[in-house]
């Protein structure tokens, strides 16, 4: 989620969009999306990623978020599905916080968007804060320069904080491990001025549904929390351990 130098292009203005709430609440308000043509992110059969913002009754635009745009053959099916899982981990953030324990790290806003052109997509928070932090997919951290852009302090409390997300998705039966790495949903966020880092769910979808992927361990698909969470430790600590080694290369 980057690019923040590029050039803009505008891209589609998409009027009276209906928004919806984690869980399916709609809202009474139809505003207008547009976003840039060019994509942040390429997406990989699921979503295309654009900068994006909302206008109101054609005065009041809001910006800072970002339109995960479905490319799924059935996109308003899988966008409900995705606001149901984003539903479930909201509720469980919000229970751990009003008890003072540490709860997931999500972006502050996630909607549904269904336009009357057949657009489809998850509208959230941008997380580079326009071009201030990079977004960095966790399972890519292993990958060209990232090893380099983190101390190994910085990779221990990255391994931390997922292995926290990963012990509360287990108490709730929700599913984070996902994807052919185990780490799909996570994102490392680094301040490019201050190099401070933070970790946040943010690809949330059709892998990490209970009913439709169940992930693949040794041949055999299972969604049972403790294998799920097994199989995540095991992802982050080999992603560990191939950063130090290119670190120390």
């Amino acid at each position: 989620m980057g690019g923040d130098n590029a050039e803009v292009r505008k891209g589609p203005r998409l009027r009276n969009v209906t928004t919806v709430r984690p869980g399916g609440t709609e809202s009474s308000l139809h505003p207008t999306l547009e976003f840039e043509r060019d994509t942040l992110v390429k997406g990989n059969g699921e979503v295309d990623i654009h900068r994006a913002n909302l206008t109101y009754d054609g005065i009041q635009k809001i910006e800072g978020f970002i339109f995960r745009k479905s490319i799924d053959l059935d996109a308003t099916a899988s966008v409900r599905e995705a606001l149901e899982q984003w539903r479930d981990i909201k509720t469980v953030k919000d229970g751990l916080r009003q008890t003072g324990q540490s709860g997931f790290n999500i972006p502050k806003t996630v909607r549904g968007v269904i336009s009357h052109d057949g657009v489809t997509g998850i509208l959230m928070s941008d997380l580079t804060e326009g071009g201030k932090n990079e977004v960095i997919d966790l399972k890519q951290l292993r990958m060209g320069e990232h090893p380099f852009k983190i101390s190994r302090e910085q990779m221990e409390g990255i391994r931390t904080a997922v292995i926290q997300d990963m012990d509360i998705a287990k108490r709730f039966n929700i599913k984070l491990v996902s994807g052919s790495s185990g780490l799909d949903p996570w994102m490392v966020i680094l301040n490019k001025k201050t190099g401070d880092w933070n970790l946040c769910i943010v690809d949330i979808g059709k892998y990490t549904s209970k009913t439709n992927d169940p992930f693949v361990i040794s041949g055999e698909r299972t969604n049972d929390p403790e294998e799920l969470y097994k199989k995540g430790r095991s992802a982050i600590d080999k992603l560990c351990a191939d950063v130090y080694a290119v670190q120390a290369s």
